[in-house]
């Protein structure tokens, strides 16, 4: 299906909506298990979308991304019109890192993949990318997988956080890999709110006035603190939404402003 075709498709579905349909087209098709699950398509796949003005072939979208995920093997891929592909996938870990290792692109646009669901349409949201964000100001005490994955949720939802080997993450800043929504802006601060506890101390074996200890309670108190994100291999960034996949000169944003 070319990509001119679809907005006239959509124009026919809404018309349909309003036709009284007959007898005939009133018969249902039921489709039972066993002619759903007829398809002998590998259980490894991926759908994906370029988002570019650029129509890309699927048969060098296929050579790229082999690169990329398994060198020693291609991958074939299957156009689905509008810059859209099948990936066939015949391992699991190659999968997984089509999934999660990224951002991944194709003549520097940036390339959005998804699960594969044999009960889906073609219609695909495409609006979720893998990517490692920075989060410097983290004070290091507070450098672990739990905070990692407190504060990365802030961004999306959490694949991973960088540890070393003894299970730490301390250093300048913590890396955690989010998947991040492309539709919206990216986040760039977060406050951080944090206990600051005073515990109590001990006075000498003294006497004091009246022959009493003087107490000194443990006081706590919250402190705000700022900490900032920044994103690892970015793609097209626009400096002016702050949203990913297409560059400042060709925002929708900026365009509707100009009219």
């Amino acid at each position: 299906m070319s990509g001119g075709r679809a907005p006239v498709l959509e124009k026919v579905e809404g018309k349909l909506k309003d036709l009284r349909l007959s007898k005939a087209e009133k018969n249902k098709i039921r489709i039972g298990k066993k002619q759903a699950c007829a398809s002998k398509a590998s259980k490894h796949q991926v759908v994906g979308k370029i988002l570019s003005y650029r129509q890309a072939k699927a048969e060098y979208v296929g050579r790229t991304l082999g690169n990329v995920w398994c060198p020693f093997s291609e991958i074939q891929c299957k156009d689905l019109g509008r810059n859209r592909f099948l990936s066939n996938i015949h391992d699991k870990a190659v999968k997984k890192k089509a999934l999660e290792d990224g951002p991944c692109t194709f003549n520097k646009d940036l390339i959005v993949m998804e699960d594969y669901a044999p009960n889906k349409t073609i219609e695909y949201e495409f609006k979720t990318i893998p990517i490692w964000v920075r989060a410097y100001g983290i004070p290091m005490g507070m450098m672990s997988k739990e905070i990692g994955d407190f504060v990365g949720d802030r961004i999306g939802e959490v694949l991973n956080v960088d540890l070393d080997d003894n299970g730490e993450a301390m250093g300048a800043f913590m890396r955690i890999k989010v998947h991040t929504d492309i539709t919206a802006p990216l986040t760039r601060f977060g406050i951080l709110i944090t206990d600051d506890d005073e515990e109590e101390r001990e006075l000498p074996n003294e006497e004091v006035m009246g022959g009493e200890e003087d107490e000194i309670e443990g006081k706590r108190k919250e402190k705000e603190k700022i900490i900032s994100f920044e994103y690892e291999y970015l793609p097209d960034f626009c400096y002016n939404c702050g949203i990913i996949g297409h560059a400042e000169k060709a925002c929708p944003t900026r365009s509707r402003r100009g009219s």
